[in-house]
C-alpha cells in the first residue's frame, strides 16, 4: 500500500523502463517521469485519478496531456 506524501513507483510499473512515480496527497495526485523528475509533474483530483485508473482497467487508450 502507497504511503501518502511519499513518491512511490506504482506496484505495476515497467520495472524502471518506462515508470512513473505517483504521490498522493489529501486533495490531489501527482505523477511524474521516474527518469525525468524534474521536467514535468501532472496533477489530478483524486475523483480525475479514480476516472482515469478506471478507464484504463477497461483498456481505454489514455494519453495525458502535454
Amino acid at each position: 500500500m502507497p504511503r501518502w506524501n511519499e513518491w512511490f513507483t506504482p506496484r505495476r510499473s515497467n520495472n524502471g523502463n518506462e515508470c512513473v512515480e505517483t504521490l498522493i496527497t489529501d486533495g490531489t495526485v501527482y505523477v511524474r517521469n521516474s527518469k525525468s523528475p524534474t521536467v514535468a509533474t501532472v496533477e489530478f483530483t483524486h475523483e480525475e485519478w479514480r476516472a482515469f485508473i478506471a478507464s484504463v482497467q477497461e483498456g481505454d487508450d489514455y494519453t495525458l496531456p502535454s
